[in-house]
């Protein structure tokens, strides 16, 4: 029988040892909110470095719902925090003198119960959000039931080794003014067990796992097993890769995490729909949404208002009345989206006079 963890696990090893003792930042969770992320800056620089660290702090912190990607979230608290670092001098030095705004590769994870609304899966299902810009990736794992040997149920964002170092929308500190992050920020909804396990990585790391899985040379339970390791043996394994050349050379973080809590009680054998991982970096464009929930688009509130719900053309989600662009992807309202929504008003108002009518005829 395999020992999974039970609590989180971080490792971190910077990119040379004088600097290995440094506190943390760039990875962690907080568990009261079921939050997990790891940030790395595009480069060497300390300004990099500084924005994926608060880039971080302010996802684990915030509080938000499922709508992540609105302007006024945790990323707009991230990009008070840097000014006010500038301000400070603690920044490590801005904008770059090329002129070019420091940024970071980033993900993030939101975990929580799903009860489905007739309650046949209360307490026996997890939903999760995972937020992601550039190449840090996320692996989803699940452990056998008898001999807890976890296989792999999918990753994302980046779909293969190879595509690595290809052009991946990183995190910046400047971006262009909008209703909503999508082209620049991916979203990706689905669903879990209590108890799956989730790896996530910086880029240098991910793409050696991902090589790993596609050789089919079976490194789950090393990776699962990690958090019983002292982090000196880590540091130590991780440079006689990046010696060897299978790893690049950066600095490197992983977060090991169990989703849930393990039933107390036998559960019945739950047949779920698991995300479509494969819709992620191939078949849809570099920074496009990815919004499903066992293979639905997954609006978190399904109100039927007018006659029913105008979804985003490009992500599925509701638009909210009285607003002309969706609040996740920003995408506009097409024409005909404007005609369906002067025709369900037409609908209801409709409605509301035939009710008065009649109630005007029974009073009088």
């Amino acid at each position: 029988m395999i020992d999974t963890p039970t609590d989180p696990a971080a490792f971190h090893v910077a990119l040379d040892d004088a600097f290995q003792g440094e506190r943390q930042r760039g990875l962690g969770w907080n568990l009261a909110a079921n939050r997990y992320a790891v940030g790395l800056g595009t480069t060497d620089s300390p300004a990099d470095q500084r924005w994926a660290e608060l880039v971080v702090e302010a996802f684990l912190a915030d509080s938000f719902s499922d709508q992540l990607l609105v302007p006024d979230g945790w990323l707009s608290t991230a990009r008070t925090a840097w000014h006010r670092a500038i301000e400070r001098g603690s920044a490590g030095g801005g904008i770059a003198s090329d002129g070019v705004s420091p940024a970071a590769s980033f993900i993030g994870l939101f975990t929580e119960p799903y009860d489905s609304p007739n309650g046949t899966v209360a307490g026996q299902l997890w939903r999760w959000w995972a937020v992601a810009a550039g190449e840090c990736s996320l692996f989803h794992l699940r452990p056998d039931e008898v001999s807890g040997v976890p296989t792999l149920v999918g990753w994302l964002p980046v779909r293969a080794s190879a595509h690595f170092g290809a052009l991946h929308d990183d995190m910046a500190t400047i971006m262009p003014r909008s209703e909503g992050l999508g082209p620049w920020v991916s979203l990706h909804m689905g669903t879990c067990l209590p108890g799956d396990l989730v790896v996530l990585a910086t880029p240098a790391l991910s793409r050696w796992i991902l090589t790993e899985h596609e050789a089919h040379r079976d490194l789950w339970v090393y990776l699962v097993t990690l958090p019983g390791e002292e982090e000196a043996e880590f540091t130590q394994a991780l440079r006689d890769l990046q010696a060897a050349g299978e790893v690049a050379t950066e600095p490197t973080s992983l977060v090991v995490a169990r989703i849930g809590e393990i039933p107390a009680i036998e559960q019945p054998a739950l047949e779920i729909a698991e995300v479509d991982y494969a819709t992620s970096g191939e078949v849809m464009p570099a920074g496009a949404i990815v919004a499903r929930h066992q293979g639905r688009p997954f609006p978190k509130d399904r109100r039927i208002v007018f006659g029913g719900p105008i979804r985003c053309f490009r992500c599925g989600n509701d638009f909210p009345d009285g607003t002309s662009r969706c609040l996740v992807c920003g995408a506009p309202l097409t024409p005909f989206d404007r005609y369906r929504r002067w025709r369900n008003v037409r609908r209801f108002m409709r409605r509301v006079r035939r009710r008065l009518r009649r109630l005007f005829e029974w009073l009088f």
